[in-house]
C-alpha cells in the first residue's frame, strides 16, 4: 500500500497540481493572455488525464507485483557484456553464445572476436580480460579498437596480449599466455548514455590448431575478486562510471570449434618471398624489396557474397619502425579464384636495430554453412625485416698493468637483430699513451659471422710513468654499401710509484735546510722503494730518513753549504727494475740583505737623504758594517749608523753643486760575505720662467693730451719659485712712463695695471710696450716683452683746441645790425601806445 501511495503521490504532482495552478486568479491587465494560457493548460491536462487513465492501473499493478514480473528500468545488472558475431555489434548481443569457426592455415589465420556491451548503464571506461581455454588451438594475438563506441580521444591504459605488455605501464597479475587484456578510458567528461549498446573492442586470436568437436571456450579471466574492480564477480570485467562502485553487468561467453571446416568458405594469403632483407641501423633511407602477395579463395569463398578482403599492413613494436604500404586497400575474389597485390616500404636512418615483423592481413566475414554463425577472419602473412647492428666491448676495462708488464684484453663483437656481417678491427693510440711506452697489439683484425672475439695485448716498460692512459679500439662493418663504425675506449692504469720533493726556503751559509720527499704507490703497485741522493759540489747533506718505504709515505733530507749559491739535489727511488727520481733546490744566502731608497730630486746646493735598510735573514747572526762609494761631484756625509747586529735602518745625506744624476753604492759586509745596494741622487738647476699675457689699453685711441692711459697685463710665473718682478710701461720702445714691483708666487698668475699720464707729452702717435726685469737664471726670454699690436697697441695724442677768433670788420657789421634791430623795435612800440600811456610816460 505504501508503494501505491507513492505512485499516486507522484501522479498527483504530474496531473492535479497543474490543474490547481491553472485556476489561480489573474490580474485584469493580463486577462486575455492568461485566458489563452489557461486554455492551453486545460488541453494538456486533458491529455495527462487520458495517460493517467491508461497507466494508473499498470502502475498500481507494478507496485504490487514482484519486481521480476515487471523489471524496473534502472535495476542493477541490466547491462550485458557479451562475445558477439560481427553482424551483432550494431544491434544487440546474441540470444545464445556464438560458436566461431576458422581454418588452420599456414601462416595462421586470425579470428576476430567482437566484445560488445548491451543496454548498459552509463559508463566512461572499461577494463576487460578475455581468454581462450586452449592456446594450442586459439592463441591471443592482439586487440583492436576499430569500430568501438568509445569516442575519439579515448586512452589505452593497458594493452597486454598473452601476458606480454604491448603498451601501458604493466600487465595485471591475472594476465597470462591465455589472455587478451585491454583497459581503455574515455576522454575527459565522457559518460556513455543510459542503454548504450555497441562494440567495445575486438579481441584477436591466432588459430593455431584444430579443435575436437565441442571446441574451446572464449570467456573472461577470473581472479578479480575485489567488488570495487569487477562488474561481475569474480570475472575480470569492469565498467567504470567515475565512482567507487563499478557499473553492474551480466556476461555472456562464446566459443570456437573448427573441428569441421568442410563447409566453411575462407581465404588465404601467400607469397614466394621469405623476408624483407636486412640493413644496418643508421644507414641512409633505403627501400625495402617489393613483395607480391596472392589472395586465394578456399572452399568456395569466391562464390559468397562477402568475398572481399580488406587489406592492411602493420609492423610490430613501438617508436620508429620500417614504413610499409600496399598497392591496394582491398581485393575482391568474387567469381575469381585469386588476386595479387604488392607491398613496398622503406627504412630511415632513425630506425633502431631490431627484428621487425611486417604482417599483411586480409580481413573478411564468412558464414559456417552448418551452424550459420558468422565469423570475422583475417588471412595473414608475416615477413621479417632486420635492421641489424652490433656491439663492441673490451674486458677488462679499465685494465691495470704494472711496469714492464703485459695484460690481455678481450675484444668482443656481439650481434644485434641477427647481425652476421664481417667486422674489421683497428687501434688508435694517442701520443700521450705511446710516449709513455705503452704498446698494444690485436690477435686478429677481423671477426667473421657477426660475432666473436679478438685478444688485445697491452704492454708497459720500466719507464712507463704511473698514471691513467687510454687507447681506442675501432671497428667497422659494411652492408648494402653502408659502413657502420663502432669504437670502444680502453682505460689503462699503469702501476708504479711517483716521487716529489719540496724545495726549502733559502738559508744562510752554514744553516741546514730540509726537503720533504713524498712517495705515492699507484694502481696496485707493491714493493720496497730504496731512497738515495746524488752528490753536489759544495753542498753537504745528512742521511735520508728513512732510507726506504714500503707504502705511501714520506722521507726527509737536510743539507747546508758554506758557499753562497743555488744547489739542485736529485733524490732517487728504486724498486727492482723501476727507477723514479725527483729534485729539490737548496738556496744558500749570505744571511742578510740591504736596500736603500732614492730620494726625490733637489736643486743644486740642496742636500738629499737616502734611508738604508739592513735585514737579517735565514738564521744569520753576526755584525754587519756599512760603507759607501761616492761618485765624482757627489758630496756625502758619513753614514749615520754604519754598524748593525740585528735588522734596522740608517741614513746618508748627499749634495752636489753640479746638476746631474749620481748613483751611490752602499755595501754591507760581515766577515767574508757582503751584499750591496745603490741609491740614486738627482740634482737640477733652479728654473725661472715669467711671462706676460692678455694685455689691454683703456681708453682706446685716439685720446687728448692730458688724459691718463691705463695698460693692464697678466703676469704668469711658470716656475716653481717665488719671483720679485719689476714691470715697466714704455712708449716708443725706449721711454719708461710707469713702473711697479710685484711679488709673484711660484706657479701662479697676477694682473698688473700701469698708468701713463699724457699731460706732459706732445700730441703724436705712440707705441706702447710692457717689459719686465728678467729674474736671475731666466733662460726663456721670448715671453718677457709683449709689444702691443698696431691696431690696439698704439695711442694717438691730440692737442687741446683754443676758442675761434673774429676779425674787426666782421665785428663792426654785427654791431650795426644789432643797433638797427634795436631802433626798429623801439619805433614800433611807441606807435601802439595810447595817449594815456604817453601821459603816464611823460609823468614818469
Amino acid at each position: 500500500m505504501d508503494q501505491i501511495w507513492r505512485v499516486s503521490e507522484n501522479l498527483r504532482k504530474i496531473v492535479i497540481e497543474p490543474k490547481a495552478r491553472l485556476n489561480r486568479p489573474q490580474s485584469q491587465k493580463h486577462q486575455v493572455y492568461h485566458n489563452r494560457s489557461a486554455m492551453s493548460r486545460r488541453a494538456r491536462l486533458n491529455k495527462k488525464l487520458f495517460v493517467l487513465a491508461f497507466l494508473l492501473p499498470l502502475t498500481i499493478l507494478g507496485a504490487i507485483l514482484p519486481g521480476h514480473v515487471i523489471p524496473r528500468a534502472h535495476a542493477a545488472g541490466n547491462g550485458l557484456v557479451c562475445i558477439a558475431q560481427i553482424t551483432d555489434v550494431t544491434n544487440k548481443c546474441p540470444i545464445a553464445p556464438p560458436i566461431f569457426n576458422g581454418p588452420l592455415t599456414t601462416p595462421n589465420s586470425l579470428l576476430r572476436v567482437p566484445v560488445m556491451i548491451n543496454d548498459t548503464d552509463p559508463f566512461n571506461g572499461f577494463d576487460i580480460t578475455v581468454n581462450s581455454s586452449d592456446v594450442t588451438k586459439l592463441k591471443p594475438y592482439g586487440a583492436d579498437l576499430a569500430g568501438s563506441i568509445m569516442p575519439a580521444g579515448s586512452i589505452t591504459i593497458v594493452d597486454c596480449i598473452g601476458g606480454i605488455l604491448m603498451s601501458g605501464s604493466t600487465c595485471a597479475a591475472t594476465d597470462n599466455p591465455t589472455t587478451v587484456h585491454l583497459v581503455v578510458s574515455g576522454p575527459f567528461g565522457f559518460l556513455a548514455s543510459q542503454g548504450t549498446t555497441g562494440l567495445l573492442f575486438t579481441a584477436i586470436f591466432s588459430i593455431t590448431g584444430t579443435t575436437s568437436p565441442g571446441g574451446v571456450t572464449i570467456g573472461y579471466q577470473d581472479g578479480c575478486d575485489d567488488p570495487k574492480v569487477s562488474s561481475h564477480l569474480p570475472l575480470c570485467v569492469f565498467l567504470s562510471n567515475g565512482t567507487l562502485t563499478p557499473v553492474p553487468e551480466s556476461v555472456q561467453t562464446g566459443g570456437f570449434d573448427n573441428s569441421d571446416t568442410t563447409l566453411l568458405p575462407y581465404a588465404t594469403l601467400s607469397t614466394t618471398s621469405t623476408n624483407l632483407g636486412a640493413s644496418l641501423a643508421g644507414a641512409p633511407t633505403h627501400a625495402l624489396p617489393t613483395v607480391t602477395f596472392t589472395a586465394t579463395a578456399q572452399n568456395g569463398f569466391d562464390t559468397t557474397n562477402t568475398a572481399t578482403l580488406e587489406l592492411a599492413t602493420t609492423v610490430n613494436g613501438t617508436g620508429t619502425r620500417p614504413t610499409l604500404t600496399l598497392s591496394t586497400s582491398s581485393v575482391d575474389l568474387t567469381g575469381v579464384p585469386s588476386q595479387t597485390f604488392t607491398q613496398s616500404g622503406s627504412v630511415t636512418s632513425t630506425v633502431p636495430a631490431g627484428v621487425f615483423i611486417a604482417t599483411v592481413t586480409g580481413t573478411y566475414q564468412t558464414t559456417d554453412m552448418v551452424t550459420f554463425t558468422t565469423s570475422s577472419l583475417s588471412a595473414a602473412y608475416s615477413l621479417q625485416v632486420n635492421v641489424t647492428d652490433y656491439i663492441i666491448n673490451a674486458s677488462p676495462n679499465p685494465v691495470t698493468i704494472q711496469p714492464a708488464g703485459s695484460q690481455p684484453v678481450t675484444i668482443t663483437i656481439t650481434p644485434k637483430a641477427q647481425f652476421n656481417t664481417l667486422v674489421k678491427l683497428g687501434l688508435t693510440v694517442p701520443s700521450a699513451t705511446a710516449s709513455a711506452g705503452i704498446g698494444a697489439t690485436l690477435s686478429s683484425f677481423t671477426i667473421s659471422g657477426g660475432s666473436g672475439t679478438s685478444t688485445l695485448t697491452v704492454t708497459t716498460t720500466t719507464s712507463t710513468p704511473a698514471g691513467t692512459y687510454t687507447l681506442t679500439i675501432t671497428s667497422n662493418s659494411t652492408l648494402n654499401g653502408f659502413t657502420k663504425i663502432h669504437t670502444v675506449t680502453l682505460t689503462i692504469k699503469a702501476g708504479g710509484f711517483t716521487m716529489s720533493a719540496t724545495s726549502p726556503s733559502s738559508q744562510a751559509v752554514g744553516v741546514y735546510a730540509t726537503s720533504t720527499i713524498t712517495i705515492a704507490y699507484l694502481n696496485g703497485f707493491t714493493g720496497t722503494i730504496a731512497l738515495t741522493n746524488n752528490t753536489v759540489a759544495n753542498l753537504s747533506c745528512q742521511a735520508m730518513s728513512p732510507l726506504s718505504v714500503t707504502t705511501n709515505g714520506s722521507a726527509t733530507i737536510s743539507c747546508t753549504s758554506d758557499v753562497i749559491g743555488t744547489y739542485t739535489l736529485s733524490i732517487i727511488g728504486t724498486s727492482g727494475p723501476v727507477v723514479r727520481s725527483t729534485t729539490a733546490t737548496f738556496t744558500v744566502t749570505a744571511g742578510f740583505s740591504i736596500s736603500a731608497t732614492s730620494p726625490a730630486s733637489q736643486k743644486i746646493g740642496n742636500a738629499e737623504t737616502s734611508t738604508i735598510t739592513v735585514t737579517y735573514i735565514d738564521g744569520f747572526t753576526g755584525t754587519i758594517t756599512l760603507t759607501d762609494d761616492n761618485p765624482t761631484n757627489l758630496l756625502c756625509q758619513p753614514i749615520i749608523a754604519p754598524s748593525f747586529t740585528t735588522s734596522g735602518t740608517t741614513t746618508i745625506s748627499c749634495e752636489s753643486l753640479i746638476a746631474g744624476t749620481y748613483i751611490l753604492t752602499i755595501t754591507a759586509t760581515s766577515g767574508p760575505f757582503s751584499a750591496s745596494t745603490t741609491a740614486t741622487f738627482t740634482f737640477t738647476i733652479q728654473t725661472h720662467d715669467v711671462a706676460i699675457a692678455n694685455p689691454s689699453i683703456s681708453p682706446t685711441s685716439p685720446v687728448t693730451v692730458g688724459a691718463k692711459i691705463t695698460v693692464t697685463v697678466q703676469l704668469q710665473n711658470k716656475g716653481p719659485a717665488d719671483e720679485n718682478v719689476s714691470v715697466s710701461l714704455l712708449i716708443s720702445g725706449t721711454l719708461t712712463v710707469a713702473t711697479t714691483n710685484v711679488l709673484l708666487p711660484g706657479n701662479s698668475n697676477k694682473n698688473v695695471t700701469l698708468t701713463w699720464d699724457t699731460s706732459t707729452y706732445a700730441a703724436d702717435k705712440y707705441t706702447l710696450t710692457v717689459k719686465i726685469q728678467l729674474p736671475t737664471g731666466e733662460t726663456n726670454t721670448e715671453s718677457n716683452s709683449q709689444v702691443l699690436s698696431q691696431d690696439i697697441g698704439t695711442s694717438t695724442l691730440q692737442p687741446v683746441t683754443p676758442p675761434p677768433s673774429i676779425d674787426p670788420l666782421t665785428l663792426a657789421i654785427i654791431a650795426g645790425v644789432v643797433i638797427a634791430a634795436a631802433a626798429g623795435s623801439l619805433l614800433i612800440v611807441r606807435r601802439r601806445r595810447t595817449p594815456s600811456d604817453i601821459s603816464q610816460t611823460g609823468v614818469q
